[in-house]
């Protein structure tokens, strides 16, 4: 697997996290709650355009490297197992406390597949950007946890 393969991956990962949040926005209960959440929509377009260039990056480059054939599968199946595990489903969310959850939950499973991906791969470029998203994540994380507790 190429490195922008696995930049694929992320940008799969993020898209789902924007289209997530872009669905919560439309079932908040509040004008308040819905701009929290499209602010994190931004945010993850944000994710999917810096790994875009990433990818364009190494493309126009001609950058052929690979990544190690076991550190890509330990990869993968981490992406998978915390797909598994977060199971966010958004289609029977009833109120902004389940949206919430299930959001948090995404933030959650994001910080988990990012650190664990930094560990596998030796590319500083693909080190740096996973650094980077585990801290965003952890932002978007902190400012779901703030709504969380007024709704509870």
């Amino acid at each position: 697997m190429s490195i922008t393969d696995l930049i694929d991956v992320a940008i799969d990962r993020e898209r789902t996290a924007y289209e997530r949040y872009l669905e919560a926005a439309n079932q908040a209960s509040t004008i308040s709650v819905r701009d929290i959440f499209n602010w994190l929509a931004g945010q993850e377009y944000g994710h999917i355009c810096s790994l875009n260039k990433l990818k364009e990056f190494y493309m126009i480059s001609g950058d052929e490297r690979t990544i190690d054939k076991e550190a890509v599968r330990q990869i993968l199946e981490i992406v998978q197992a915390e797909e598994t595990e977060a199971g966010l489903n958004t289609e029977d969310v009833r109120n902004t406390r389940q949206v919430l959850q299930i959001a948090m939950e995404g933030e959650r499973s994001s910080i988990r597949l990012y650190r664990r991906a930094f560990y596998k791969t030796q590319d500083q470029g693909l080190r740096t950007l996973f650094e980077e998203l585990v801290l965003e994540e952890q932002d978007h994380l902190t400012t779901l946890q703030g709504m969380y507790q007024p709704v509870a």
